[in-house]
């Protein structure tokens, strides 16, 4: 393949969702160096993720292909009592709304698919390189100039830190020690299991409706909730093509015994999830025993940050603005920060890096700061808990894109002046 000129030479720090959607995004018109301090076995959790239409339309403009991680159309949700009565149900209508509905998948498979559109064999397009073992520790983020942990040091055009919630470069770049993760208050046991493990716990009995509401349905299917007066939460929803089920069960943090350091997919402990949710039906607890794996994630979050840019180096995903699942928009918000690398055009050069990190980092801190302040809004003010996963549904599912958000902040901007 020809080489293109003015192709900038860049860094991804991290391999997680953001990191590899930049990745995805950049490699067609520039070269692209990926640092993951992991091995192969890096995000193997079988969790699941929700992505939404408009995270779905900016990954298939780069070849996002739904059947490889087994996609399941979700648009609908259903809320029960702890003992399966229905309490409410809200169709979200998002098909016909914005031309798709939200997919469920296994996160490990949905990073398989980022990884294939990164890093795989493409004759339009140089594939990005991923360092495995490789762990970064400092920044010089005027000359672009990263230093590894064997003490070698590389310089590149643009860094991109994608290094998770517990960045070690996030000080560098905002130049204070200020900002720190915090927890909520909240854990969240996150299970999977297979669809037939439900079958032997109820085997004799009826399926109860919280179950076959989302597991049979036909078409699309729905996220369902199981909770109770006291915040426990049990939802579910189905994955890998209706063959797997992921579960989320949240509880009020009784006894915090883990450092804000501690990874969102630590070991967690089944005897303790049961323990949580003693009470719920037998046929859920007898199925989430079954379970291949569980992790425990004291919920974390990151306040607003001054700023994601400083010179050659920007931060997405987790590192800039780590937040709570509340309505599932992490993971959506990690794919819109890797569009935003976009605008890094065939033919940017050098000396142009800086401005348009700098553009991106206030295009990008405007709606995340939007998408904070809504999260803490439906916390508070909404009962609901469809009214809470369904509000401002068009800001969420309806993002066009970098350059559709880069063109509305330049027309604003430039009213304002």
């Amino acid at each position: 393949m020809d080489k293109q000129p003015n192709r900038l030479n860049v860094a991804v720090v991290g391999s997680g969702l953001a990191g590899l959607t930049a990745a995805a995004m950049l490699r067609q018109h520039h070269d692209v160096t990926i640092y993951e301090r992991g091995d192969v076995r890096v995000a193997t959790g079988g969790q699941g993720i929700i992505i939404s239409p408009g995270s779905t339309r900016l990954l298939e403009s780069v070849g996002f292909d739904r059947k490889r991680p087994g996609a399941v159309p979700i648009d609908g949700f259903r809320v029960y009592d702890m003992y399966g009565k229905l309490m409410e149900q809200a169709p979200m209508g998002l098909q016909e709304a914005f031309g798709d509905t939200i997919l469920a998948m296994k996160r490990s498979e949905f990073r398989e698919e980022l990884l294939r559109l990164a890093c795989g064999g493409d004759a339009e397009s140089e594939p990005a390189r991923l360092i495995l073992r490789s762990r970064v520790t400092a920044l010089d983020a005027s000359a672009g100039m990263l230093t590894l942990e064997d003490g070698s040091r590389v310089g590149f055009d643009l860094v991109i830190v994608a290094d998770g919630i517990h960045s070690v470069l996030r000080d560098t770049i905002i130049g204070n020690t200020d900002f720190k993760v915090r927890k909520t208050g909240l854990t969240c046991y996150r299970v999977d299991a297979p669809e037939d493990s439900f079958h032997k716990a109820a085997a004799g009995r009826e399926r109860p409706d919280w179950w076959t509401s989302t597991m049979e349905a036909s078409g699309s299917s729905s996220m369902n909730m199981l909770m109770d007066t006291s915040g426990r939460v049990a939802a579910f929803y189905p994955m890998r093509e209706m063959t797997w089920v992921n579960f989320s069960c949240v509880v009020r943090t009784t006894n915090s015994t883990k450092e804000t350091t501690d990874s969102w997919y630590a070991d967690g402990n089944v005897k303790s999830l049961l323990a949580h949710f003693e009470g719920f039906p037998d046929v859920l607890c007898q199925t989430l025993r079954t379970a291949t794996e569980c992790k425990e994630w004291e919920l974390q979050e990151l306040d607003e940050i001054p700023t994601w840019a400083c010179r050659r180096a920007i931060m997405i995903g987790d590192a800039a603005h780590a937040m709570t699942p509340v309505q599932g928009q992490g993971a959506n918000m990690a794919v819109e920060d890797g569009d935003s690398l976009r605008l890094f055009t065939p033919g940017t050069t050098r000396d142009e890096v800086p401005a348009i990190l700098q553009l991106i980092s206030d295009i990008r801190r405007h709606r995340l700061g939007q998408v904070l302040t809504e999260n803490r809004r439906v916390n508070t003010e909404l009962t609901s808990v469809t009214a809470k996963v369904t509000s401002n549904k068009d800001f969420y599912y309806n993002y066009q894109g970098i350059q559709h958000a880069a063109a509305a902040w330049k027309r604003a901007n430039n009213r304002a002046a």
